[in-house]
């Protein structure tokens, strides 16, 4: 059987992973630190100071295969791909290692609010996935974790 919330609104994890960051991340509580990809360059561009999120949707992994289809060919194994992307502004022109201190514990907090939980609307948890690399400008970090989300489609 498909997944009702996804029949929904494709993208109905986004808000719910949103809410879960700024409920169980110390630090991300306010609501302009955790924030969709529509603000991703502008957020980079402004020079950000205090740590923010990102949540990206991936797209779709879809088990094309036998084992990949229920209920008579009408319902479709599928995996939905989230990356969360940490921003770290460098705290100092001198130390730049001090983003990758201060994006560690940040990092941590959001695997232990994601991996393994099951957003409202959906039966199976999420877990981690190989996603993109960490990328770095002069006054910026940008740290990912991406997950995968199991639903019927």
């Amino acid at each position: 059987m498909s997944n009702q919330a996804l029949l929904l609104d494709y993208l109905f994890a986004g808000e719910l992973i949103r809410t879960r960051l700024r409920e169980q991340v110390p630090g991300l509580a306010a609501p302009d630190s955790v924030q969709g990809i529509e603000t991703l360059a502008q957020a980079v561009e402004k020079n950000i100071t205090a740590p923010t999120v990102f949540v990206l949707w991936e797209g779709d992994l879809i088990n094309t295969g036998e084992q990949g289809t229920a209920a008579g060919g009408r319902s479709q194994l599928m995996r939905q791909q989230w990356t969360v992307l940490l921003a770290v502004r460098n705290a100092t022109q001198g130390d730049r290692g001090a983003r990758n201190e201060a994006a560690g514990p940040y990092l941590s907090a959001i695997h232990k609010a994601l991996a393994g939980w099951a957003p409202e609307g959906t039966v199976r948890p999420m877990l981690r996935a190989q996603g993109r690399k960490a990328t770095y400008t002069a006054n910026v970090g940008l740290y990912p974790l991406t997950f995968d989300l199991p639903l019927n489609l």
